[in-house]
């Protein structure tokens, strides 16, 4: 799990504290016509982090205070489940876990199902959703933010969780739970919650018990601190072949089929063709170049070898018409027809001795008339 950097940061200690708005507008305590025995607004809470290799274990300790305006005396009066204490007198407490897996993926997702729920739990209200084809899912967004969701044939619950400080010990979360019907859905609750760090286990356990009297919650609520077992309730703790039914550390047990891939063999043909294409395109522009290269090459050896054989002595303003004429003559002495060949040009080089004075005129006519 711990290959994305957010679980680092988020394993450890918190309390908290929770305000529930129902339809995203009112307060339990505070809805017309309505009075609730436990106050909602806030609620108090502790949350333990744990991961070990691919596993995942979240435990939340919630607790409510008594509402003064409830009246217990009145007919028909109906307890909270679990709730052992008496009307009044002992606030409530239950515990509420979450127990997930690494994929193969290996991003820092987590995943569940409904085996790793606890079924209820001391002073629990049990599963929120108990839809065997539930979708549960955990992911990182960034390093500081975790996106959590539940959906089930009549419920969808998300959460995100952000750390609000540097330091990473400040934080908040917003969980909606909306019912759903068909394509449409209605939000029935939303929480909003503060987290503090914890420093350690022992200054945990003793916030617990703390708060536990302070709300005189009756025994019979309080979980076991510490836990003796992996859950609040020890004969109920998901088993090890719970686990493996995702749990890519159970290597014969992971469902995961390699996804089809993306790209069929016809993009891919037409991807190699075309680089082939461009490569030829390039190889062809480095010939033209070194090709251009070499002709310039020869050009500058052949004006260097007429200026070596040229027999003309003197500066070249000296040179007469009739001492031009005979020289280019020779040149093309082997078909007197009045322009330079190939043939011509390489009967003068190796017949007669030239001059340097005349570099300059044997390159203009070689470049402008050697055919």
């Amino acid at each position: 799990i711990d290959q994305h950097p957010f679980w680092k940061d988020y394993v450890g200690y918190y309390n908290f504290t929770a305000h529930d708005f129902l339809f995203g507008l009112f307060t339990l305590d505070r809805i017309p016509g309505q009075s609730f025995q436990f106050k909602t607004f806030p609620s108090y809470g502790f949350m333990n982090h744990t991961i070990d290799g691919s596993r995942s274990y979240n435990h939340r300790y919630l607790m409510d205070e008594l509402n003064p305006l409830f009246n217990c005396s009145a007919p028909n009066l109906t307890m909270p489940f679990n709730f052992v204490g008496e009307c009044g007198v002992n606030g409530n407490a239950n515990v509420n876990e979450g127990f997930g897996t690494s994929t193969p993926e290996r991003d820092g997702t987590v995943v569940t199902t409904t085996a790793l729920q606890p079924s209820a739990d001391v002073g629990g209200a049990g599963q929120s959703i108990t839809d065997e084809n539930a979708e549960y899912k955990q992911v990182p967004i960034d390093d500081n933010t975790l996106f959590g969701s539940a959906k089930s044939e009549m419920f969808l619950v998300t959460e995100t969780f952000s750390f609000t400080n540097e330091d990473k010990t400040e934080a908040s979360a917003v969980q909606d739970v909306y019912q759903t019907d068909g394509d449409g859905s209605v939000l029935v609750l939303s929480v909003r919650m503060s987290f503090t760090r914890i420093p350690d286990a022992s200054s945990f356990e003793k916030a617990i018990q703390e708060k536990y009297n302070d709300l005189k919650v009756a025994d019979g609520n309080r979980a076991a601190i510490p836990m003796k077992a992996s859950c609040s309730n020890e004969n109920n703790c998901p088993k090890e072949e719970d686990f493996c039914e995702i749990d890519p550390r159970c290597v014969a047990s992971v469902k995961y089929v390699e996804p089809d891939a993306s790209v069929e063999a016809g993009p891919i043909v037409g991807i190699v063709v075309a680089a082939f294409a461009v490569l030829i395109g390039m190889l062809y522009m480095v010939h033209r170049k070194k090709m251009k290269e070499q002709a310039e090459r020869n050009q500058a050896v052949f004006a260097r070898r007429i200026a070596e054989t040229i027999k003309l002595e003197g500066p070249t303003r000296d040179l007469t018409p009739e001492a031009l004429a005979e020289e280019f003559k020779k040149v093309d002495s082997d078909c007197v027809d009045g322009t330079i060949d190939k043939k011509g040009t390489y009967l003068s080089l190796y017949s007669h001795v030239f001059s340097r004075e005349v570099i300059i005129f044997s390159f203009y006519l070689f470049t402008v008339c050697f055919v």
